[in-house]
């Protein structure tokens, strides 16, 4: 902490960049963990709160040298926001194939084993199977209430695919050809929409939040850049998609195999809500 060399109630600098509380204007600096552990800090009355949580927040979930922190000092409310966007759109692959099965289930394209007890097909019981496919296109967040937010923007429906193999007796054996491009065909008329969907949803749960706060979209740059690197990249990942999808709906249709312990996986999304009345982030 450097030595105090200017008057002001609310601010924090941190080497060249400095911010200071207004009435009237919402007050931001984008920095890396790399300054925050090395340039020289000087702040005063809710800079130093500011300070604070960006420090224990940064330690909290062992935040890289090169991830962005955003501080903010006269922002609408007093949470704190925290995203891994690498680690909320890996999902993606996983989530597209699990709709897959489902919707296959659904429109009776396939027989689920009667043997095979698993997964949760009753909770899609008065969900039409071309709606399915909407579901899973949501990035990986931990706030229902704005996953439930998300949903409704830019929906989606895998009706095209239920229209052409919807069938009145389900195929019961995985290897028939019909199941393979019954598949194929999930992929090709779904897949673009599916990858667009997770991003442009995940773009709306930023917009979210920084509305919540009172600050522009401007700030998240970089994780708007790295949506787009994203979305750019799973669009060239056709096969990838296709093999996980045969994958689990191979699944459904075998025998139940034995449970295999899952490891937890740290929250990739987390807003911490706050009590303090002068800590602005």
């Amino acid at each position: 902490m450097g030595t105090k060399k200017q008057n002001g109630n609310n601010y924090l600098k941190i080497g060249d960049k400095q911010i200071e509380e207004s009435e009237d204007t919402v007050a931001h600096m984008v920095i890396t963990k790399e300054e925050l552990n090395k340039r020289q800090i000087e702040a005063t009355g809710n800079g130093i709160f500011a300070l604070g949580r960006a420090i224990a927040k940064s330690e909290e979930h062992k935040m890289s040298i090169n991830s962005e922190i955003i501080l903010v000092l006269n922002k609408n409310n007093l949470d704190s926001f925290y995203t891994n966007t690498r680690s909320s759109l890996k999902g993606s692959m996983v989530s597209f194939a699990t709709s897959c099965g489902y919707t296959m289930l659904s429109a009776k394209v396939i027989k689920q084993h009667e043997d095979n007890k698993s997964g949760q097909l009753e909770y899609f019981n008065d969900t039409p199977a071309g709606d399915i496919l909407n579901h899973f296109a949501v990035p990986s967040i931990n706030d229902n209430t704005k996953r439930g937010q998300i949903l409704k923007v830019s929906k989606i429906n895998g009706d095209e695919f239920v229209t052409k193999h919807k069938r009145t007796v389900p195929i019961t054996d995985f290897t028939f050809v019909e199941v393979t491009t019954a598949i194929k065909d999930y992929t090709t008329m779904n897949l673009k929409s599916h990858i667009d969907t997770v991003a442009d949803r995940y773009k709306s749960y930023i917009k979210l939040e920084a509305d919540e706060a009172g600050i522009g979209m401007e700030l998240f740059k970089t994780t708007l850049t790295y949506i787009e690197t994203w979305r750019t990249s799973e669009l060239t990942k056709t096969a990838e998609y296709t093999a996980m999808c045969r994958k689990n709906v191979k699944m459904i249709m075998g025998p139940a195999m034995p449970a295999i312990p899952i490891p937890s996986i740290p929250n990739n999304v987390s807003v911490e809500k706050s009590t303090d009345k002068q800590g602005h982030y």
